[in-house]
C-alpha cells in the first residue's frame, strides 16, 4: 500500500508539471529576484508609455530544461523541472546566451548565480529600506573636509539656518574660557539661532518678521563679538534616502562658537579649497 501510495504521487506530481509553474512558484521566484535579471540585474519591468501599458520583459528560465534534449535537460526528475528550485529570472537576452551555451552554464553554476543573486537583493531591500542621509552631487566634500566660515550678520546666521533639516552647534566648555557667563551667553545664541531656524518656515512669509529675526540675530552676535566670541557657520545640502518615500534634499546647518584667541581659525581665500577648521574669510 505504501509503494503504491508513492508511486500515486509521483504520477500526482508529473500531472502538476505538465501544467507549468504555479503561481505561487512563479510570485516566490520574482519577490525574491526583486524583478531583475539575475546575471545583468537590468529591471525586467519596462516602464508604462504615455499611450501603452509597462511591459513585462523578465522570463522564468529553466535551469535543467523540460525537455531532456533541452540545455542541460534530464538532470532532474521531470516532476521537479516547473519547481521553483529548477527557475532562475532572466531578461531575454541572457535566457538565450544561457540556453545556447550549456556548457558554459552548467546547472550547478545556474544555481550558485541564482543563490548569490537572491542574496544580495535581500541585502538591497534591506540598506535600501533604512533612512540615511548621503551627500548631494552638487555639495561634494572637498579634499580634507568643508570649513566653517566665518559669520559676521545675522542675516547669513539666518541663511545658514533657516528650513534646515538638521542642526550641528558646538557652544564653549567652562574649561575653555573660565567664565561660566561667558558660555551661558553663547548657548543662548545658539538656541537663538536655532529656534530662528526651526520656525522659519512659518514667518517666512513675512518680510517683517524675518527682518526682525535678521536684527536680533545680528544683535546678538555684535554682543558676542564684543565678548570675544566669534562665530563660524556652513549650510550643507544633502539627501535623505530609504524608507517608503523617494528621496529628498534637505540641509545641514552648522554653527559653532569659538574665542578669537582659538588657535584653529585660519585666514584663507574665499574661493579657496582649504583643510578643515574654522576658516576666516580673507578680503
Amino acid at each position: 500500500m505504501a509503494a503504491t501510495f508513492a508511486v500515486d504521487l509521483l504520477v500526482f506530481a508529473r500531472i502538476i508539471a505538465a501544467v507549468g509553474i504555479s503561481d505561487r512558484d512563479r510570485k516566490i521566484l520574482w519577490s525574491r529576484s526583486h524583478g531583475l535579471c539575475a546575471i545583468c540585474r537590468k529591471p525586467l519591468v519596462a516602464d508604462a508609455t504615455e499611450g501603452d501599458r509597462e511591459a513585462v520583459v523578465g522570463q522564468e528560465a529553466h535551469i535543467v530544461a523540460r525537455s531532456t534534449d533541452g540545455p542541460r535537460g534530464g538532470q532532474i526528475d521531470q516532476a521537479l523541472v516547473d519547481c521553483y528550485d529548477n527557475l532562475v529570472l532572466l531578461c531575454p537576452d541572457d535566457h538565450t546566451i544561457v540556453d545556447a551555451q550549456p556548457k558554459a552554464w552548467p546547472a550547478e553554476k545556474l544555481r550558485q548565480l541564482k543563490a548569490q543573486h537572491e542574496a544580495w537583493a535581500k541585502k538591497k531591500l534591506v540598506d535600501d529600506s533604512q533612512i540615511r542621509v548621503v551627500p548631494h552631487p552638487d555639495d561634494p566634500e572637498l579634499p580634507g573636509g568643508n570649513p566653517l566660515l566665518r559669520i559676521t550678520t545675522g542675516a547669513q546666521v539666518w541663511d545658514i539656518m533657516a528650513g534646515a533639516g538638521r542642526y550641528w552647534v558646538t557652544g564653549l566648555d567652562d574649561e575653555d574660557t573660565g567664565d561660566p557667563e561667558l558660555v551661558d551667553l553663547a548657548d543662548e545664541f545658539l538656541q537663538l539661532a536655532r529656534d530662528y531656524g526651526e520656525i522659519s518656515r512659518d514667518i517666512e512669509e513675512s518680510l517683517g518678521q524675518v527682518r526682525n529675526a535678521k536684527r536680533t540675530l545680528g544683535t546678538a552676535l555684535g554682543e558676542l563679538e564684543r565678548r570675544g566670541i566669534l562665530a563660524f557657520g556652513l549650510r550643507r545640502r544633502r539627501i535623505l534616502k530609504g524608507g517608503h518615500l523617494p528621496p529628498a534634499e534637505l540641509a545641514d546647518a552648522h554653527l559653532a562658537l569659538v574665542l578669537s584667541s582659538n588657535p584653529a581659525i585660519m585666514e584663507v581665500p574665499v574661493e579657496a579649497e582649504a583643510d578643515p577648521g574654522l576658516a576666516e574669510q580673507a578680503d
